[in-house]
């Protein structure tokens, strides 16, 4: 993968998506860029929020949201190291 700050960056053979990890330690926040094409964000581990424009969401393991086309959102840690995957449509 290529690391870029909180982001590995997972490349698979294919040109349709990309998968980010993000790892976050707790008490610390890492952006995911507003993108053209949606976005999905899966919970692996630890607990946190979700911050896009107005609006916060829980994280926690398990939890699955859709993050629609050109939405920039903050991922912060608060119990724990939060890492998540996101899956975007290149």
């Amino acid at each position: 993968p290529r690391v870029d700050g909180a982001h590995a960056i997972y490349d698979p053979p294919i040109d349709e998506f990309t998968v980010v990890r993000s790892h976050v330690a707790v008490g610390q926040s890492a952006a995911l860029p507003a993108l053209q094409g949606p976005q999905i964000v899966l919970v692996a581990e630890g607990q946190g929020q979700l911050v896009a424009g107005d609006e916060t969401l829980p994280l926690s393991p398990g939890l699955v949201y859709f993050v629609c086309p050109g939405t920039q959102c903050m991922l912060t840690a608060t119990d724990g190291a939060l890492v998540t995957y996101t899956a975007h449509c290149l």
